[in-house]
């Protein structure tokens, strides 16, 4: 069996909005079958990305079209990320498997403080006591 896939590679970017709910982000993909016989493919995927289709017949020449789902609101922490997996395109009656990267990016207002704790010991009353504190943006929000 030899698919050709629109793209070997699906990157999806979310930046966090205030008040403004994630939804899933949706990107199609085509695949076609460019062999001379017809073929059944499993696709499997997992979160937090999704396909609308499981099992897909592609008679030879023929082209279809699936969506592929990235769901940001799945990384409930709220720290910037990369979603990095692989769907998986199994043949029917054939041990070839094929993949198609996916990679998802979650941007939210991330700080870096450091140091991570503070301790100013024992301080007498009527004292003061300093301590610095470095603050980063670890994320692109402004």
């Amino acid at each position: 069996p030899q698919l050709e896939y629109s793209d070997p590679k699906l990157s999806f970017k979310y930046k966090w909005e205030k008040n403004v709910p994630a939804m899933p982000i949706q990107k199609p993909l085509d695949i076609t079958n460019i062999g001379n016989l017809a073929t059944t493919i499993t696709l499997k995927i997992i979160p937090p990305f999704s396909c609308n289709t499981e099992v897909l017949t592609l008679p030879p020449g023929h082209k279809e079209t699936i969506n592929i789902d990235f769901d940001p609101g799945m990384r409930q922490d709220r720290m910037s990320g990369i979603n990095e997996s692989k769907l998986q395109i199994t043949h029917k009656g054939h041990p070839q498997k094929d993949y198609v990267e996916l990679f998802g990016e979650v941007c939210y207002p991330n700080l870096s403080i450091s140091p991570p704790s503070i301790s100013f010991g024992c301080i007498l009353n009527d004292t003061t006591k300093k301590r610095y504190i470095t603050m980063t943006n670890i994320s692109e929000m402004v």
